[in-house]
C-alpha cells in the first residue's frame, strides 16, 4: 500500500500539495499545511508573529490569484485559479476595523496609514478600489473575528462553531 501511494504521488505531485501560505521556504519544506495539522507560531513580543500569521492568511486566501491594478480590470477573468482558501482569522491584538484595514492594505499593496488617514495617492486609490472590487467578486471568503483579551479557549471555539454555520473555513 505504501509503495502504491508513493507511485500515485510520483505520477501526480499535486496529490501531496496542501495549503501553501505564500512563504516560499516554508511551503517548499512542508509542501503546505497538511489537513488536520496544527501550526503554532511562537516568539518574543514584537518579533513578527502577528505579521507572519497575517501574511500567511492573506496569501492562503488569494492563492495563485493577483489583484488587478485598476477597478476596470476586475472581471470574472481576473480570477485565474481556485487555489485560494476560505480563511477565518481571529485577532486578539487589535479591533476588527483596524485589522480589516491592515488586511485591505496588504491585499491592495498600499500603505496602511494611507487608508487610515485618507492620504493615498491617486494611483494607490485606484489599487485600493480595485482590491475592494476584487474582494467583492472573489469566491473565497476572509472573515475576521475580534476576540477580547482574557477569553477562554471555549469562547474561541464557540466563535469558530458559530462562524462555521455561515461558511466552511479552510484555514
Amino acid at each position: 500500500d505504501t509503495w502504491n501511494e508513493y507511485r500515485k504521488v510520483k505520477e501526480n505531485p499535486e496529490l501531496a500539495r496542501k495549503m501553501h501560505i505564500g512563504l516560499r521556504e516554508f511551503d517548499r519544506i512542508t509542501n503546505g499545511i497538511q489537513n488536520a495539522e496544527l501550526l503554532l507560531i511562537g516568539g518574543e513580543p514584537g518579533s513578527g508573529k502577528s505579521a507572519l500569521a497575517h501574511n500567511a492568511a492573506v496569501n492562503a486566501w488569494l492563492g495563485d490569484n493577483k489583484v488587478p491594478a485598476t477597478p476596470e480590470e476586475v472581471t470574472s477573468d481576473c480570477i485565474i485559479s481556485d487555489s485560494g482558501k476560505n480563511v477565518l482569522y481571529f485577532t486578539l491584538e487589535m479591533p476588527y476595523k483596524a485589522q480589516r484595514r491592515r488586511i485591505d492594505a496588504c491585499i491592495a499593496g498600499v500603505p496602511l496609514y494611507g487608508i487610515r488617514d485618507g492620504t493615498l495617492t491617486p494611483a494607490e486609490e485606484e489599487r485600493f478600489k480595485a482590491s475592494l472590487k476584487f474582494q467583492k467578486v472573489y469566491n473565497k471568503q476572509f472573515h475576521v473575528v475580534d476576540i477580547p483579551r482574557g477569553c477562554t479557549v471555549t469562547y474561541v471555539e464557540s466563535k469558530y462553531v458559530e462562524k462555521c454555520y455561515e461558511f466552511k473555513p479552510d484555514l
